[in-house]
Formats: structure tokens, sequence, C-alpha cells
């Protein structure tokens, strides 16, 4: 690419963050970018997150997309919420997702959904998506589709009360 004179940009950085198979390699990718005057946007640090290994390297690059003065998105939101460690770690980014302005969808709540230490919590949740949204299949099948998380009898209760 470089050879024919054709210079990357933040499309081009970004899939190769994306392309990577390990989180170092992404943050090699993400240095040659800042290295090559490429500003990063909200898809290549969502995508960094993505790649985190854990909860506190998901938020030290959600710390440096702040920083870069990038906004975060829904996506953002929700895959630092999928890294979270505990329901409390994914409150507290459903909180921040909230006071940043950004407004959660049916994923958002799922993924909250699969957080929930108890079955009373998770049913909260899915009663909290009150956003003029009618309640989506994806809330319900994480429910239906988590027989490890919830009783054999809730099951069936989830079943018939979204069906």
């Amino acid at each position: 690419m470089t050879t024919a004179g054709v210079a990357p940009n933040v499309v081009t950085f970004s899939t190769l963050i994306q392309k990577a198979d390990t989180e170092a390699r992404a943050a090699h990718w993400f240095d040659a970018m800042i290295t090559a005057g490429v500003a990063p946007d909200v898809f290549t640090f969502s995508t960094l997150i993505q790649k985190a290994d854990t909860e506190a390297r998901a938020a030290h690059w959600f710390g440096a997309m702040t920083t870069a003065g990038v906004a975060p998105d829904v996506f953002t939101f929700s895959t630092l919420i999928q890294k979270a460690d505990t329901e409390a770690r994914a409150a507290h980014w459903f909180d921040a997702m909230t006071t940043a302005g950004v407004a959660p969808n049916v994923v958002t709540f799922s993924t909250l959904i699969q957080k929930a230490d108890t079955e009373a919590r998770a049913a909260a949740l899915v009663r909290r998506d009150d956003h003029g949204r009618r309640q989506g299949a994806a809330s319900t099948s994480t429910l239906i589709f988590a027989p490890n998380r919830f009783s054999a009898i809730a099951r069936p209760y989830w079943l018939c009360k979204f069906s």
C-alpha cells in the first residue's frame, strides 16, 4: 500500500486492529496509527476495548478514548458492560453510559441481564427497558438460553411471559 504511494488512514488502521489476534498486536497497530499521525475514531477505540483481555485493560482503552476526545457510543458501552467482572461493575458502566447521554439498546440490556447475579435482578432489568421500545427478542432469548444462570423453573416462566 505505502509502496504504491497510498497512505493508510483510520479505516486501514482500525481494520488492522480488528484483525489482530491479541490485544498486544492490536496495541501495536494502534501505536503505529498514532506514529503515522492518524487520529483514532470511536470504531478504533471500541475495537481495542473489545480486544482487551480484562476489564482493567478495557478501562485503560476507554480512558485513552476519552483523553483523545472521542465520544463513546452504545457499542462502546455495551462492550464495557460485557467485559465487566461483576454485576456491580456492569452497573458502573451502565451508569457511565446514561451519564454520557448514550441511549442503551436491546444489546445493552441483554448484556446486563447476562451479568445479573439472580433471576430477580435479571427480571428487574427486563422491566427497566422502558425507553419507548417493546421488549426485544434478544432480551427474552438471553433469559431462555441461560440455563446455568437461572433455575429450571424460571425457564418456562420466561417463555410464557414473553412468547
